[in-house]
């Protein structure tokens, strides 16, 4: 029985040693871990966090933060300079930039991260152009396309009278036209024109057969029709025809369309009219 007891207080006092052990290393692993570990400041394209570093280097650092670095990338410090407590590490993505200068297409590569400082790093502000990005649109590692259309001084000779100079900012000689058109307020002339020339082709021939422009003026359109019929139909088709007009014509060419059905023959002109009610016939 003694004997017993012996060996369990024996094997009671290995157990003991055994945890103490245990604990002992594991609290030594902490603590050598925890000596190991750094914190960094890292900062990827302005944004910046800190982390909790155990490498030794930059490299290491960044490849813990799935950090990938390309060719035209910077980093500060250099990827092999080693880390410590407290240290800061910045990267900055290259991006590639394509700009399309009036059709002319040249990419650079630069560092900023939004559209108006990238310009500014290439020394292209192109201040009184045309762009098709926000100034203010941000840049990111994919990089972007930006169309720039530059002011050009242009000599204009209408209908054989005195030279004009004017500055427009357009890309092609349909553009500088399209401009001069809305400059000089010529739009709704030449939208009235196009109303009465191609109104088979805006409406479809099936309307045009049954209907005719008659008039055009403050953006109301006036139409007659072969019948009562149509009438009645043309006016039920007006909304969507209005909407047509103005994407053929431009927005707000046209805001109404009047109908009318066709008008019967009137019995009180010429040297035989007489008073009174005249015939009852109807027409429609």
């Amino acid at each position: 029985m003694r004997s017993t007891i012996t060996t369990l207080a024996r094997s009671r006092a290995v157990m003991v040693g055994l945890i103490a052990t245990v604990v002992l290393a594991v609290a030594g692993t902490t603590l050598g871990y925890s000596a190991l570990a750094s914190t960094v400041t890292l900062t990827v394209d302005g944004e910046t966090r800190e982390v909790s570093a155990a490498g030794e280097t930059v490299a290491d650092v960044l490849a813990a933060e799935g950090v990938e670095l390309g060719e035209r990338d910077l980093v500060a410090p250099q990827r092999d300079e080693a880390v410590e407590d407290g240290s800061a590490i910045t990267v900055q993505y290259a991006k590639p930039l394509t700009l399309e200068v009036d059709g002319e297409e040249q990419t650079h590569w630069v560092y900023a991260t939004d559209i108006d400082s990238a310009l500014s790093e290439i020394g292209r502000g192109f201040r009184d152009a045309d762009l098709s990005l926000s100034r203010g649109g941000d840049l990111d590692r994919s990089g972007a396309t930006l169309e720039v259309t530059t002011p050009k001084k242009v000599t204009l000779v209408i209908a054989g009278g005195k030279a004009k100079k004017r500055t427009l900012t357009v890309a092609t000689v349909a553009d500088a036209l399209g401009a001069l058109v809305r400059q000089q307020g010529w739009d709704d002339r030449l939208s009235a024109q196009r109303v009465f020339t191609d109104w088979s082709s805006i409406v479809g021939p099936e309307v045009a057969r049954h209907s005719t422009v008659d008039g055009y003026e403050d953006a109301v359109l006036h139409v007659t029709t072969d019948s009562t019929a149509w009438a009645t139909q043309l006016r039920l088709l007006a909304p969507r025809l209005v909407a047509r007009l103005n994407e053929e014509l431009g927005d707000g060419a046209v805001l109404r369309i009047e109908v009318r059905g066709p008008q019967a023959p009137s019995w009180k002109r010429g040297p035989r009219s007489v008073k009174g009610r005249g015939p009852r016939d109807t027409y429609g």
